[in-house]
């Protein structure tokens, strides 16, 4: 052997054992307990340069070689407070690509990793104060060379089991809230455990924070680039994530799509994601150039479970579904969330709802706007769904027509035209339609409010309010006209308004205009109207109240004030029938009728006004004072009081007259009777009986000077002769 091939020898030996020593110091190292404990503190020494916190790592298992296992791992901020923690963490990696300065993993595995992203009191973010500020988080890019180490960091085949991820930011009450109100206000929000804030101190500080979580978080990411020469941003390519969030309560599955994590913005595109009744797809962006955290996400979906959005707000029910498309956005004040749901067709408790409109979320009150909403038809059970209670008065049906509202907050909510018709459940039959405009308090809607709201009735059937409330007066028949209502609903304030009501085709229209308070008691609906009728047809309104004796049609002004059992009426009217001037106060409720009232009449023709050719006609003129309570002749208690003055009796000219009449016990007790007139003068005094079992006796006189006021009673037709005398009659 030559000394040339005995060197080669040699050296081939020198670098076999070499080797051989090598790979055992590292297998030595890795498989040892000690020599693993010094890796695991060399690791901890590399990661931790340029930190501004502690990061600790566990223990270390695995091949080293090909894969890692860390048993846990934690990082904290200079405060102390964890900012990353997970459970066992199984990486898979090319040691080539680690020798060259590249973190390429070939798989990743975490369970229950934990990340926290804070906003302090003081406004920094936890995570700027662990590391410094890099090209990635809104400083001006630095191009890092392809060589450089670290440069390329990217995680393929991620696999999260159990994470949890915590996002807290400092929160304040409304600043319009000042003094007791604000206490209170701070209070309610801490009990509230869905808006999770608690009270928090750091150093000298003392404030509260509002945490929003998404938990469960269950992710298979096929790629997450972290960092790259060749690109920005940390982009993460996801295959499958399930996560429950908390605000807004969204139990996501099965989300496929894109996320890009650039600056202070989070890029979206899910392909497709699913709610515990929905699916559908999402694109936008989450951004916090201020610190302050933005959302523009635009979902489509087109099934849409009403359970998976209720959270938006008590009233939406929690039974039902139906498309939609709903962007998600903040405002310039991100406190407030807007929830822009556009091509919405819902279908929940025999209602159907289709077209568009906004939900404000966040402020001090919830705000609905831009709604155009077709009603094709709204069930009362859905409106009582809103209101999260039953209505004061047990409404049933439903409501079709069309709403356009600029909206705003629900207790100042704008209407610019509602067209709705209501088909009546509870009365078969009964139907009503109308138009209306203006603003409304919708903040509870079972106690609804008026500001300046404009309604045009197209007809009212007012058997719906009759059954809604059975002291609503028995008036028959329709209503419709105009006004303008303000006040609750059930103390309602009518102004402007132009009413007419209409009760058969074959009867002449009652039609008033003026201003009446309506308020729903629980025994009786009071009214306060101050009104002009153009005309009051008495005949239409004995349909409803036969005992009204009074026929034909009479305008003038009239005031009413009081409930159905007792009200005062003060009116001046004027028909065929003559001028009736009344005051006084009455009781129409059944079973017995009572009256107090003073008046007079003008003019009065009793035949038009009672509308029967049994009376004669006349042209009196009285005054009168009544005080009667009862429901027919036979019980008809009280008195009343008639002076007359120069009238027409049946032809007859009377000069003036008074009686003074009694009724009670069964008897028309006259207590005194005297009229005068050009054929004489007629006394009286007495009583009759009203009902068979009762009788009594009634004494007259009567003196004429002459025949002549008879002429028309004892001349035959065509007769000129003249008649002369004196006749006295007793009886």
């Amino acid at each position: 052997m030559g000394r040339r091939q005995l060197l080669v020898i040699v050296s081939a030996l020198a670098m076999v054992l070499i080797g051989a020593g090598a790979v055992g110091a590292l297998v030595g190292a890795t498989q040892s307990d000690g020599g693993r404990e010094w890796i695991r503190a060399q690791i901890s020494r590399v990661l931790n340069r340029g930190l501004r916190g502690r990061l600790h790592v566990g223990r270390l298992s695995g091949t080293f070689l090909t894969d890692l296992t860390i048993d846990s791992l934690e990082l904290r901020g200079p405060d102390d407070s964890v900012f990353v923690a997970s459970g066992p963490l199984t990486l898979h990696y090319d040691p080539r690509d680690l020798a060259d300065g590249r973190f390429l993993f070939r798989s990743v595995a975490a369970r229950h990793a934990t990340l926290i992203i804070r906003k302090e009191l003081d406004g920094n973010w936890n995570f700027r104060r662990i590391f410094p500020v890099g090209p990635d988080d809104g400083a001006p890019p630095v191009r890092r060379a392809r060589g450089a180490f670290g440069a390329r960091i990217v995680f393929n085949d991620v696999r999260l089991d159990g994470a949890e991820f915590r996002l807290s930011k400092p929160w304040t009450p409304d600043d319009s809230l000042t003094g007791a109100r604000r206490d209170s206000a701070i209070a309610f929000n801490l009990a509230d455990t869905a808006n999770d804030i608690r009270r928090v101190s750091q150093g000298t500080r003392r404030g509260y924070q509002k945490t929003w979580r998404w938990r469960n978080l269950d992710a298979r990411i096929t790629r997450l680039r972290f960092r790259d020469p060749d690109s920005t941003g940390r982009q993460f390519d996801i295959a499958r994530l399930d996560v429950d969030e908390t605000a807004p309560p969204f139990r996501i599955r099965e989300l496929t799509g894109q996320a890009l994590w650039r600056g202070d913005t989070v890029w979206i595109d899910a392909k497709r994601f699913a709610l515990p009744g929905s699916a559908g797809s999402a694109v936008g962006k989450v951004e916090w150039p201020t610190g302050d955290t933005f959302w523009d996400v635009r979902f489509r979906s087109d099934s849409t479970a009403l359970a998976d959005i209720a959270w938006v707000s008590p009233s939406i029910p929690r039974v039902g579904r139906g498309a939609m498309h709903l962007h998600v956005k903040s405002r310039a004040d991100p406190s407030v969330t807007d929830y822009v749901i556009t091509g919405m067709d819902v279908r929940t408790r025999g209602t159907r709802l289709r077209g568009a409109m906004t939900f404000g979320v966040g402020g001090p009150v919830l705000e609905v706007r831009d709604v155009d909403l077709a009603l094709d038809p709204a069930d009362f059970v859905f409106f009582e769904a809103l209101n999260t209670a039953p209505f004061p008065y047990p409404w049933r049906g439903t409501v079709t027509g069309r709403v356009q509202a600029s909206g705003g907050p629900v207790n100042h909510f704008q209407v610019e035209r509602a067209d709705l018709a209501l088909a009546d459940a509870n009365v078969p039959g009964a139907t009503a339609r109308g138009t209306g405009h203006g603003e409304l308090d919708l903040l509870f809607p079972g106690l609804a409010k008026f500001h300046g709201f404009a309604v045009d009735v197209d007809h009212f059937d007012l058997r719906t309010g009759q059954f809604l409330n059975p002291n609503f007066p028995r008036l028959n028949g329709l209503v419709s006209g105009t006004a303008t209502l303000d006040s609750i609903w059930t103390d309602v304030r009518v102004r402007d308004a132009d009413i007419t009501h209409v009760d058969g085709d074959s009867l002449a229209p009652t039609r008033l205009r003026g201003a009446v308070r309506v308020t729903l008691g629980d025994d009786f609906v009071a009214f306060d109207a101050n009104a002009v009728a153009l005309p009051l047809s008495m005949s239409t309104l004995a349909r409803s109240y036969p005992a009204l004796p009074l026929r034909g049609d009479f305008r003038g002004p009239l005031r009413a004030s009081g409930n159905v059992s007792d009200f005062t009426l003060s009116t001046d009217l004027t028909g065929d029938g003559g001028r009736l001037q009344v005051d006084g106060r009455f009781d129409a409720f059944e079973p017995g009728f009572g009256v107090t009232a003073r008046g007079a009449v003008n003019g009065f023709n009793v035949r038009r006004a009672f509308a029967t050719d049994r009376l004669p006609a006349t042209a009196v003129d009285a005054r009168f004072a009544i005080d009667l309570r009862g429901d027919s002749l036979a019980n008809l208690a009280g008195s009343a009081q008639l002076d007359v003055d120069r009238s027409l009796l049946d032809s007859v000219r009377v000069f003036g007259g008074t009686a003074a009449i009694g009724l009670g016990d069964g008897l028309l007790r006259v207590d005194s009777l005297r009229l005068e007139s050009v054929a004489g003068t007629l006394r009286a005094r007495g009583a009759l009986g009203t009902v068979p079992a009762t009788t009594d006796t009634l004494r007259f006189e009567f003196v004429g000077d002459s025949l002549g006021g008879f002429r028309r009673y004892l001349a035959r037709a065509g007769s000129a002769d003249s008649l002369e005398g004196v006749v006295r009659a007793t009886g």
